[in-house]
């Protein structure tokens, strides 16, 4: 389905006094954001549908999905005011996204997944509305510096893409609650990476990380933590200063030990350590997670290790601790 737009703020969106309007597929707009819908248009080779209202927009997509029908329904804009605030362009085999598109100054939430792209336009940077940006399954290698000017952003997810990095501007992000990074090639994070003073949740599986920086810690207020399938050979001790931290995934990954400050994360509900064939043994401080309600140690050469420690794993048990092998 497509994500939920911001009503409240969108309702009050208005042109400013003197701002020409011009008409686009049935509805007026600013001339400026007009011309950023024509780009686009040029670009797919077809228009993009306009609606007054999310509810209207999604009213259209349960129908064209339901009935199988064309255009496809991931297409369209919604628009209050004269402003677009709402701008969906999925599966349109989009090659370039045109500098235009900051043209669209009242813009909330942009989703431009699957699609061909291997760049944003530097552009992007100068939406300040911005609350939600998808750009997930294109081939985009580089995010643009500027990325840390969208100081409104919530929700970021750029999955499925070939990043190797993220810019140091990323720690200016200063509202983002969500981050999805899966499935690209990065090596690194930036140290800004703990400037993040709202981020909620930080996926960051199926890369090529082989180190997490210590700055990672200052993240107090993360509540999931995805590292799986990274050639990580250690887990920076400042995890220990994630006190909110309640899911922590950490599959198929090169690691030797857990570090000690593991047992500090007293709101750790759920950890799994699966596939993890270098990791020998655990640190008493596991016993301390008195919240803890799944342990994944499956592919793990830790059975013969248990067995001398029973009574730890028997203590998380009593606690509604479920220990999996499989």
């Amino acid at each position: 389905m497509p994500q939920k737009l911001n009503a409240s703020r969108a309702s009050h969106t208005k042109l400013a006094a003197g701002e020409k309007t011009v008409e686009y597929n049935g509805m007026k707009l600013a001339e400026a954001e007009c011309h950023a819908l024509e780009d686009i248009e040029r670009a797919i080779k077809r228009p993009v549908p306009g609606y007054g209202t999310l509810s209207e927009y999604e009213a259209v997509f349960r129908i064209q999905w339901r009935e199988g029908q064309e255009p496809c329904p991931w297409l369209g804009f919604v628009a209050a005011g004269g402003h677009v605030t709402y701008l969906t362009l999925k599966c349109q085999e989009l090659p370039a996204l045109p500098e235009s598109i900051g043209n669209l100054q009242n813009l909330e939430v942009l989703n431009v997944v699957y699609n061909r792209l291997d760049a944003l336009p530097k552009s992007i940077g100068t939406l300040g509305a911005l609350r939600e940006l998808f750009f997930d399954h294109n081939q985009i290698a580089a995010l643009p510096n500027n990325i840390g000017a969208l100081r409104s952003l919530r929700s970021l997810s750029i999955s499925e893409n070939n990043l190797t990095e993220l810019p140091d501007s990323f720690g200016a992000l200063e509202s983002v609650e969500l981050i999805f990074v899966r499935k690209n090639q990065l090596d690194r994070l930036p140290t800004s990476i703990g400037q993040l003073p709202q981020l909620r949740k930080l996926s960051l599986d199926y890369n090529r990380l082989e180190t997490l920086p210590d700055e990672i810690g200052d993240l107090r207020e993360l509540r999931s933590l995805a590292v799986d399938y990274n050639p990580l050979t250690a887990l920076p001790d400042t995890l220990g200063q994630l006190t909110h931290l309640k899911d922590l995934y950490c599959e198929m990954t090169r690691i030797t030990r857990v570090p000690d400050s593991i047992g500090d994360l007293q709101a750790l509900e759920e950890l799994d350590l699966s596939n993890n064939p270098s990791l020998h043994e655990l640190p008493e401080a596991i016993t301390r997670l008195h919240n803890l309600k799944r342990l994944a140690l499956g592919g793990t050469v830790l059975l013969d290790w248990w067995s001398y420690h029973r009574a730890w794993f028997a203590d998380l048990k009593r606690r509604g601790c479920d220990i999996s092998w499989g």
